[in-house]
């Protein structure tokens, strides 16, 4: 996920989530989204009382414009953050996320103030790598074949009904077509080069999953005229052999090492550790 924190900072420098916020759209939803509450719904305990009658409806839209302003600022900063993530990692930070979301001790699948919902965000790393040449389409690839296995299991969500405040972001992220312009400049250099399908290919990942599966750095059986693995390159191949070659990284872990059961992951997380730092050093010594 540090590649998703990185691309906060560059939305800083870029103001690219600042530029997508159309303030008198904003105005102009949460002013009907008012009228129609304000005409349809009532409280107390029996439903007696008007909204107009407990509320003052200039300072309710006032308000409900800056809370809803607040929410989407963050919401568009969160997706300005995975564009960039997925722009430079590829499919490895789609399952780093699904991971973080779904699968760990702290899930973060909510939706919330600072964040949209997980399941939103998931699809919309998924057309980012569509366009990235990831299809998930059936794949003779391994990896490939698990992102389509994995995003079908978010791509059919459909999400629960928002409160006012989410509701209306929600509406304004749709309008303002916030995806589709954040696909639009996926693959614009200024944020780094993207992680391409084509980039996947070359680098043969699936070959380098291999080596990392038989507990060994790429660097020490590499062809000399090759360059160096990128990190892209490194963690697409980490997530390769921990979704389809975990079984065998263990036999040889546990051949070599000895270790428990539980090292295995962290044994996988050194060896991409080291990887990437071997990979930097001929990096540099290769100037």
């Amino acid at each position: 996920m540090f590649f998703h924190e990185v691309g906060h900072v560059f939305d800083d420098f870029f103001k690219v989530s600042e530029s997508l916020i159309i303030k008198k759209s904003l105005k102009e939803i949460v002013t009907s989204w008012v009228e129609r509450v304000f005409k349809s719904r009532r409280v107390g305990r029996k439903g007696q009382i008007s909204f107009g009658e407990v509320f003052d409806k200039e300072r309710y839209t006032t308000d409900k414009y800056e809370v809803c302003l607040e929410i989407l600022k963050n919401w568009i900063a969160e997706y300005v953050a995975d564009m960039y993530a997925c722009k430079i990692l590829g499919p490895a930070y789609f399952f780093a996320f699904f991971e973080r979301a779904f699968s760990s001790e702290m899930p973060i699948n909510g939706v919330s103030k600072t964040h949209p919902d997980s399941y939103r965000r998931l699809n919309f790393i998924a057309k980012c790598l569509k366009k990235l040449g990831f299809s998930t389409e059936i794949s003779s690839d391994q990896y490939l074949q698990k992102l389509k296995e994995t995003h079908s299991i978010v791509s059919g969500y459909d999400r629960t009904q928002y409160s006012d405040n989410y509701a209306i972001a929600d509406i304004c992220i749709g309008e303002w077509k916030v995806e589709d312009e954040l696909l639009r400049i996926l693959d614009k250099d200024e944020m780094g080069a993207p992680f391409t399908r084509e980039k996947y290919d070359k680098a043969n990942v699936p070959s380098l999953a291999e080596t990392l599966a038989e507990g060994l750095l790429p660097c020490e059986i590499q062809n000399e005229e090759k360059s160096p693995a990128t990190i892209s390159e490194i963690l697409n191949a980490g997530w390769f052999v921990f979704l389809c070659k975990w079984d065998d990284f263990c036999k040889e872990t546990k051949t070599h090492l000895e270790v428990e059961d539980a090292d295995y992951l962290t044994s996988l997380n050194e060896l991409l550790l080291k990887t990437i730092e071997s990979s930097e050093i001929l990096r540099t010594w290769k100037g």
